[in-house]
């Protein structure tokens, strides 16, 4: 059912390739406790939370805290947050998220989504550095060299 849902949606996030995220719930009612995970669609990620599809019912409610595995340049980490708001689809629902970590974590997670790979930075700067300070004969003999 989710790809069906996919093909239907537009998604907010800048990349062709879908992100997905496994979710679980490991609060209710402030006892810790834990369900099993599920896998959900990320269409959209804030400073504030984020968006995702899903095609089960899920409970919303401000008692209940979600954690949110997400990987992303083969690095996983877990938020956690609280469903605020669901919009029905025909053929599934998108969530809406807010943080339980507020804002700065909002950010970081935003941050880390929105930074270029470190080594793909690190390797943009090498070159525009190479260029900039390098002559063409020695830019000549380098790629000979490679």
């Amino acid at each position: 059912m989710l790809t069906n849902l996919t093909k239907s949606r537009k998604f907010d996030l800048k990349n062709e390739t879908l992100f997905y995220s496994h979710i679980k719930i490991v609060e209710i009612n402030n006892k810790r406790m834990e369900s099993k995970p599920t896998q959900v669609i990320l269409t959209e990620i804030t400073s504030q939370g984020l968006r995702f599809l899903s095609s089960l019912a899920l409970p919303l409610s401000q008692h209940v805290t979600w954690r949110f595995q997400l990987t992303l340049r083969e690095m996983t980490f877990s938020v956690e947050g609280v469903l605020i708001n669901v919009n029905r689809l025909d053929d599934g629902n998108e969530y809406e998220v807010e943080w339980k970590g507020g804002l700065e974590l909002g950010r970081l997670v935003l941050s880390f989504f929105i930074q270029p790979n470190p080594a793909t930075f690190q390797a943009n700067e090498s070159y525009r550095y190479f260029n900039e300070y390098t002559t063409v004969q020695q830019q000549k003999q380098f790629d000979l060299l490679c």
